[in-house]
């Protein structure tokens, strides 16, 4: 039986629809239909029922489902282990981070790791947002809180610093105190997607003047004048 169709399988379960699931999979969500239809043929039984809130595993899928994932490692423990360390890097390795990371930070990363692996195609994927590494969405995260859930492996990468950044010509700022009442940017509140991100609230400070979900907006809105912001 063709593996392919069993990663397809995967993705519907993980993603709960042929749509959520297409994206990852690079396929169309019809394709993935008829992948999965050909399974269950195959197999002679079903693996999904259909209702409002997408695909949900029958009892043969959900029995089905751990041997899928126990094979899925096989095959990516396999696959490594045959590239050699001589090789080098080889296929497709998307990285999802918040998009002030994957702005100024990653490229540079990306560019030196490519350099030394050749074969390998490096896609950096900028979100607003928590990336779903269950539903495929991307095959590693950069996240500023660690996640409570999920069968993950997750390993810290580095302490970081947030600094107060102004125009030049702006007054100096020795303390919090020093920006009661003046403008700031920032995120706006109810897109924030990790609350370790909320530097206003946690300094005590008023909701940003101008604001937005994007980094390079927030220092763009900086340069035009007369507010400071986080970075």
């Amino acid at each position: 039986m063709d593996w392919d169709d069993w990663r397809i399988f995967l993705g519907v379960a993980r993603g709960g629809g042929l749509s959520k699931a297409a994206p990852g999979l690079r396929m169309d969500p019809a394709t993935v239909g008829r992948r999965i239809a050909r399974l269950e043929a195959r197999l002679g039984t079903a693996l999904f029922l259909k209702g409002p809130q997408g695909y949900a595993l029958t009892e043969a899928g959900a029995r089905l489902l751990p041997h899928a994932e126990a094979a899925e490692e096989a095959v990516r423990l396999a696959t490594e282990e045959g590239r050699g360390a001589a090789e080098g890097l080889t296929g497709q390795l998307r990285i999802g981070a918040p998009d002030g990371c994957a702005n100024y930070l990653l490229p540079q990363v990306a560019a030196r790791i490519r350099s030394a692996n050749p074969g390998l195609e490096i896609q950096i994927l900028a979100l607003p947002r928590m990336v779903s590494l269950s539903r495929r969405e991307a095959d590693m995260a950069i996240m500023v809180t660690p996640p409570d859930s999920g069968r993950l492996t997750v390993q810290k990468i580095a302490d970081y610093h947030l600094h107060l950044a102004q125009r030049r010509d702006a007054p100096p700022v020795r303390s919090l105190a020093d920006l009661k009442g003046r403008p700031v940017v920032g995120y706006i509140p109810d897109m924030i997607f990790d609350r370790a991100l909320d530097t206003l609230e946690e300094a005590g400070l008023e909701t940003a003047a101008l604001a937005s979900n994007a980094v390079p907006v927030q220092i763009m809105l900086l340069r035009q004048g007369g507010c400071r912001g986080g970075a």
